[in-house]
């Protein structure tokens, strides 16, 4: 959190960095989001514990989204703990692993879908203003990235455009246009 002028010290502080690092370049740099993805207990090279843990696949789905949301355009997941450098142990088959590939794998393919949509970034109406929303559309197909911010309460997202919708990671289609999105949830 880095001391922001907010006082933020939840998860939503990573948007909140990637605009101060944004502000800080006039909009006219990349910015690249650094994201811890091991457990503060791990430091030193010291075994992972429960009272200080790794982020879980839902907390690093969120910290990454909310930093793209924010206008991150890349992100750099930082590990340390052991020979590796990748945090606690070297066991890449494990739970907490998957997990973040699964976040990884699902980034890759909806940016790309997202970049490759030459088409305008879309209004999204009114929206609570907990929620950060990137939608663009080429006309026929679109995307539409909302987080919630809020670490306490529900909000409400409009889709703003009629069609088909389904949603990432599930691929369920999207019957309403309203949706309650959970503290902070990701809707893709």
């Amino acid at each position: 959190y880095a001391d922001l002028p907010s006082g933020n010290r939840s998860r939503s502080c990573v948007g909140e960095f990637a605009d101060a690092v944004n502000r800080s370049s006039w909009g006219e740099k990349p910015t690249w989001m650094v994201l811890q993805n091991w457990g503060l207990s791990e430091a030193g090279g010291k075994p992972e514990n429960s009272t200080r843990p790794r982020p879980s696949k839902k907390e690093l789905r969120f910290m990454a989204w909310n930093a793209i949301t924010h206008g991150s355009t890349g992100l750099a997941w930082h590990g340390e703990g052991n020979k590796s450098g990748f945090g606690g142990n070297d066991d890449f088959y494990s739970e907490y692993w998957q997990g973040f590939a699964d976040v990884q794998k699902e980034i890759k393919a909806v940016m790309e879908r997202f970049m490759g949509l030459y088409g305008n970034d879309i209004p999204t109406g009114k929206q609570d203003t907990a929620l950060r929303v990137l939608a663009r559309s080429n006309g026929n197909e679109s995307v539409i990235i909302s987080v919630n911010e809020d670490g306490k309460a529900d909000h409400k997202f409009i889709l703003p455009l009629d069609g088909k919708f389904y949603l990432s990671p599930s691929g369920e289609e999207i019957s309403t246009k309203e949706i309650m999105l959970k503290p902070y949830e990701v809707l893709i």
